[in-house]
């Protein structure tokens, strides 16, 4: 379909600086659009639909993070965002597979969040590193988020998780290493993403609940050797 072009305004301001073995920044940032399109859950299989004109939307928040060392071999690092992104616009919108609509359409407010982004995310780290070995950790962390077709905020969230990845390396000379990587170490069930739809048309008149959700990837190990050219 035809659409307005989107027209964003931002602002954003922040500082950084340097403490005695660490260094660290902050900011805050804001951005308006006018005429924002986003992609409308509207057909009858779960990744059809249409873009559409949407109004204004919001999105402000902040960042926030720090390395530094706690020895000459052994170092961390950490980061926070904070994310609020919601329609400024009241508007009615197709969601056919949504439990509350009324001829295919919800009814949502200004201040409602926009579907599939976290308000919280949050990632943190320790390396540790010699003259052979080298091993790290890192944790990830996300807050729940709202199912595309419930722009309206009426249902319930895809829920939050949290992951720990491990990694490792032994350098064998001066071009082989050994490298080993595991990911999700406590094997986690979590949801990344979540949309509207129709299960009984597929699955049969018992399966009645709209909801389709992205499974986030199972515990997973690799073990490699890395060669590096001369």
């Amino acid at each position: 379909p035809p659409l307005e072009q989107v027209v964003a305004g931002t602002w954003e301001g922040g500082v950084r600086g340097r403490t005695p073995g660490a260094s660290w920044y902050a900011s805050v940032f804001r951005t308006a659009n006018q005429d924002d399109i986003l992609f409308i859950s509207s057909g009858a299989l779960t990744n059809e639909g249409h873009f559409e004109n949407v109004g204004d939307t919001l999105r402000r928040g902040l960042e926030l993070g720090a390395s530094g060392q706690w020895s000459p071999r052994l170092g961390w690092t950490t980061a926070y965002t904070y994310l609020r992104a919601t329609f400024e616009t009241p508007l009615t919108l197709t969601s056919p597979n949504h439990p509350d609509e009324e001829g295919g359409e919800i009814e949502v407010p200004a201040g409602s969040a926009l579907p599939g982004i976290p308000r919280h995310n949050f990632k943190a780290g320790v390396f540790f590193a010699s003259d052979r070995w080298s091993v790290g950790a890192n944790v990830l962390a996300n807050s729940s988020q709202f199912l595309r077709g419930d722009e309206a905020n009426l249902l319930e969230p895809v829920d939050g998780f949290a992951t720990v990845d491990l990694s490792a390396g032994y350098a064998i000379g001066r071009r082989f290493r050994l490298s080993a990587r595991v990911t999700n170490l406590f094997d986690a069930g979590f949801e990344t993403f979540g949309l509207l739809g129709e299960a009984d048309e597929v699955l049969g008149d018992d399966y009645d609940d709209p909801r389709f959700l992205s499974p986030g990837a199972p515990r997973a190990a690799w073990v490699g050797v890395e060669w590096s050219l001369p």
